[in-house]
């Protein structure tokens, strides 16, 4: 690249998918070439290509005051020389493949405003020398790999800083008490490092602050109370930390609060009723705590709130009878792992932009309200382990973006509902352990084309396993186990590619095992015990080399073991007992070194001897 202007006083390429190393630039060629460039004042590359080290030689470019290099390329260490350019006001060497320590010479860049450093692997500690860029309104280091503690008097000296982003490093240490005379702070993210202690009570005179991330650190202690304070926060973001005491009621003064984030801590305690002070909250986020108590009638009154996480803790009482009905922006509510008592609230009905709502595992009662047919936007509803009963409404089939459902451990009863051949969208289908009834109807099977797993374990259906659920291409899991199902397997299970997992034990199967079973290659678990198949066990199970466990015990299976089984690459589980099989042990079974469990009962297999199994932990012949 040459230059023609010496007057030329800004040079910007930036996001001009330009490729190649700056050697180019021709900077080392001084003092000839650089003299064009003499009047440079700004240097833009920013969104290239560019690889290899930033020359040294940039540094004899002593009038530039804007030096943005980010997103590129490239790599090595940052250079020393960069500290010569005095006039520097904004560094952005983001986005690169920087490693090494950031060199002490760019504490000498003392008209320095704005620097980032960000998504890079710097290592090792803060320059001491960085005390003296007291100009400093921006800066980012987020995504790297530094270390050691904040240094005080550092900090001290950053009275002009706006935005200290420090994010996703391995700062250690106490957060100094010197962060308060940072007044001038409106962003302030120390997430995710592994800062200890409590949280300076000083952060309260941060009155200007609008973001707080002190998330996934190891800090202790409780919720100052002087949080309240500032009340031009936007988000405030604790999470993933030691935190315990209580939350404080002062927290309901940040009513310009948007985000609040204190889950994954020990906090303990009720919800302070002021939460309902916090108009502007579009999420809040208390989840994995040890909260406890009733949930205030007052978080009802968030009209703006999006998204709702109270679940893991130990609430009790009802659920607010109110929420939905002023709450009509709700899109994410899980209130699981809790205790919970009471009806499902039918105004969360009235909450129409649901999209996911998870009540599971409290000691919920009474009936699914009908009206859940009204959250026609829902696609996720986990209901499992409550004590919940009657049947299953309807309505439910109206909720035609339904891609989970999950109303496992409960005590339903009844049919499924024919509106189920709506759910076309439905990929996850979980009912275990219920008292449902009926069929497992066609009707359903060829709508359900987008599942990959289907659980009805452990419930009352009965009649054929249709053929249609050899339409279900996508399925990975399917557990029937438990029911009623008689007639045959059918063949077009074979069509299932994608199955790993397969039970249809502890039902009333009979006749043979389609050979079909043998293109189900990506099998892992095959259960059919308790049955009653009859005929021999299809060679082509020797097809399924990943299968791990094979359960045909308790039918009435004939015949030899076949020698294919030996085909099977990892089995950890084959339990063969309880048929009328007879025969030579097949020699194969020597080279099944992953094998476990071997169980053969009730036969007449000869010519077994222990060095056959010298792999298993457990052999059962009786």
């Amino acid at each position: 690249m040459h230059f023609f202007a010496g007057t030329v006083s800004a040079l910007n390429l930036s996001d001009r998918g330009l490729n190649g190393s700056l050697a180019y630039f021709s900077f080392s060629s001084l003092p000839v070439n650089i003299s064009f460039l003499s009047k440079l004042r700004k240097l833009n590359l920013k969104g290239n290509k560019f690889s290899g080290p930033i020359p040294d030689e940039i540094g004899r470019l002593h009038d530039l005051k804007f030096l943005e290099l980010c997103d590129n390329l490239f790599e090595g260490s940052i250079p020393s020389s960069i500290g010569q350019l005095r006039a520097l006001r904004r560094l952005d060497l983001s986005g690169n493949h920087l490693n090494s320590t950031i060199p002490p010479e760019l504490g000498l860049c003392t008209k320095l405003t704005n620097m980032d450093l960000s998504r890079n692997s710097l290592t090792g500690t803060l320059p001491l020398s960085f005390s003296n860029l007291t100009q400093i309104s921006i800066l980012s280091l987020y995504d790297n790999g530094l270390s050691g503690e904040l240094p005080l008097h550092i900090i001290s000296n950053w009275t002009e800083l706006i935005k200290l982003d420090l994010t996703n490093n391995t700062f250690s240490g106490n957060i100094p008490p010197e962060i308060g005379m940072l007044t001038e702070l409106m962003y302030l993210y120390l997430d995710s490092n592994n800062l200890t202690g409590p949280i300076p009570l000083e952060i309260g005179n941060l009155e200007k602050l609008q973001n707080l991330g002190l998330s996934r650190n190891n800090l202790s202690g409780s919720i100052p109370a002087k949080i309240g304070i500032l009340a031009n926060l936007y988000t405030l973001d604790y999470s993933s930390n030691n935190l315990s005491g209580t939350i404080p009621p002062q927290i309901g003064n940040l009513t310009e609060l948007i985000l609040l984030n204190l889950s994954s801590n020990n906090l303990s305690g009720t919800i302070p009723p002021e939460i309902g002070n916090l108009i502007q909250l579009k999420t809040l986020y208390l989840n994995n705590n040890n909260l406890n108590g009733e949930v205030p009638h007052s978080i009802s009154r968030l009209s703006l709130l999006g998204l709702l996480y109270l679940n893991s803790n130990r609430f009790s009482g009802r659920i607010p009878k109110d929420l939905g009905k002023y709450t009509p922006q709700l899109t994410y509510v899980d209130l699981s792992k809790n205790n919970f008592s009471g009806e499902i609230p039918v105004t969360l009905c009235k909450a129409t932009f649901l999209r996911n709502l998870v009540l599971a595992s409290n000691m919920l009662k009474g009936n699914i309200p009908s009206s859940i047919g009204q959250l026609t936007k829902l696609e996720q509803l986990e209901l499992l382990q409550n004590n919940l009963k009657s049947s299953i409404p309807p309505e439910l089939g109206m909720c035609t973006k339904l891609n989970y459902l999950d109303l496992s451990d409960n005590s339903l009863t009844g049919p499924l509902p024919l509106s189920f051949s709506n759910l076309t969208q439905i990929s996850n289908l979980r009912l275990r352990n219920n008292h449902l009834s009926s069929e497992l109807s066609p009707h359903f099977i060829s709508n359900w084309t987008e599942l990959t797993f289907l659980d009805i374990e452990n419930n009352s259906f009965v009649g054929n396993i249709s053929p249609e659920i050899g339409m279900l291409t996508k399925l990975t899991e399917l557990h029937l186990c438990c029911n009623n199902f008689t007639g045959l397997i059918p063949v077009e299970i074979g069509k299932l590619k994608d199955l790993w997992w397969l039970d249809l034990s502890e039902n009333h199967l009979a006749d043979s095992i389609p050979e079909t079973i043998g293109n189900l290659t990506n099998l892992t678990i095959l259960y059919l015990y308790s049955n009653n198949l009859s005929g021999t066990i299809p060679p082509e199970i020797g097809n399924l080399t990943y299968l791990m466990s094979l359960y045909l015990y308790s039918n009435n299976l004939t015949g030899s073991i076949p020698p294919e089984i030996g085909n099977l690459r990892q089995p950890e589980d084959l339990q063969l007992g309880d048929y009328q099989l007879n025969g030579e042990l097949p020699h194969f079974i020597s080279h099944l070194k992953n094998l476990d469990y071997f169980y053969l009962n009730n036969n007449s297999v000869s010519n077994f001897s222990f060095t056959q199994v010298s792999y298993s932990t457990a052999v059962i012949l009786l």
